[in-house]
């Protein structure tokens, strides 16, 4: 692809991902779409990540160093340099559908009324073992005006978006620590028209080296809240908090960050119970199975195993 303009710029910030940047990367030049450019931030990794990044011999995959000031600068230090038509996020511990940047380019190319088009999300554990897939709608859609409610039902990991767009709202804001790709969705949303099709566009790793359990659980519920408080203040006033230099403080007091595994167990008992209501007892019950697996000493678990098969 060597004086070939690529027609998408994947940005993936990465710091001390050695266990699964291999994985993410590879993902990606699987694609079935094949005109992009791969931008690795590294973020300030100890470990071999760098190494891994410099090992795929493949032009379009291109490292280089970020700020160190947190994942939000590392991506928008690529946003500023990207090539790209159009801009995807990957963290550097999940992975693309190999599908995902043909039909999204499409969608775009087809319909210039939308700036950013969006769709479902799968997890999976730290073994890349799939826990479920979230249906965050079942019909394609405009969720432009939903975003205007505060309300978020993918993550911004399964967005594509125009480069100039992304450009114009100055990308994520370093304020937040986390939830930035939150505050980035509602904000596109008072800009600009965001699509949404009932597709899988992401595996998304739960396991305990990730921010979301890093983090403090008070931090994380605050930054959460915060980039919803902020959409109603600009719909209000026309300028948040931040934007006029007045941030509220973020808590002193950090509490326990929570374990992959509650998540994990959680995501798999509402999967359980969904799958039961939709009369299929035996994989309810194998979902069950996996929640008893995971967390064998959970009187919880088992009543619930027990639940799903009785009823």
């Amino acid at each position: 692809m060597d004086n070939i303009t690529p027609v998408v710029t994947v940005i993936m910030p990465m710091k001390n991902a050695e266990a699964y940047v291999y994985d993410a990367i590879s993902s990606i030049l699987k694609q079935d779409f094949q005109c992009f450019e791969l931008i690795v931030v590294d973020d300030g990794s100890t470990d071999a990540s760098r190494e891994i990044v410099e090992s795929f011999p493949d032009n379009r995959v291109k490292v280089i160093a970020g700020p160190k000031t947190g994942a939000a600068n590392a991506f928008n230090a690529a946003l500023n340099i990207a090539a790209g038509k159009y801009i995807a996020n990957c963290d550097a511990d999940d992975l693309y559908p190999e599908d995902r940047l043909t039909w999204q380019v499409k969608y775009l190319e087809e319909n210039k009324e939308f700036d950013a088009v969006c769709g479902m999300y799968t997890t999976m554990d730290s073994n890349a073992v799939i826990i479920s897939q979230f249906n965050c709608g079942e019909a394609p859609e405009s969720i432009t005006n939903e975003l205007l409610t505060g309300k978020t039902r993918t993550s911004f990991c399964t967005f594509l978006t125009r480069h100039e767009a992304l450009l114009a709202i100055e990308g994520y804001r370093s304020f937040f620590v986390s939830s930035y790709d939150i505050d980035l969705q509602l904000r596109i949303a008072e800009h600009y028209n965001i699509g949404y099709e009932p597709r899988n566009t992401y595996y998304y790793r739960l396991h305990d080296d990730s921010i979301t359990h890093t983090q403090a659980s008070n931090k994380r519920v605050f930054f959460e809240e915060t980039a919803r408080v902020f959409l109603q203040q600009r719909l209000a006033n026309g300028m948040d908090a931040l934007q006029r230099g007045v941030p509220p403080s973020i808590p002193s007091f950090e509490d326990l960050p929570s374990k992959s595994v509650e998540q994990i167990s959680g995501m798999l008992t509402s999967e359980a119970w969904r799958l039961h209501r939709d009369g299929q007892k035996l994989k309810a019950i194998c979902n069950g199975c996996k929640v008893c697996l995971k967390k064998p000493c959970s009187l919880t678990s088992w009543r619930n195993l027990a639940a799903l098969i009785v009823k």
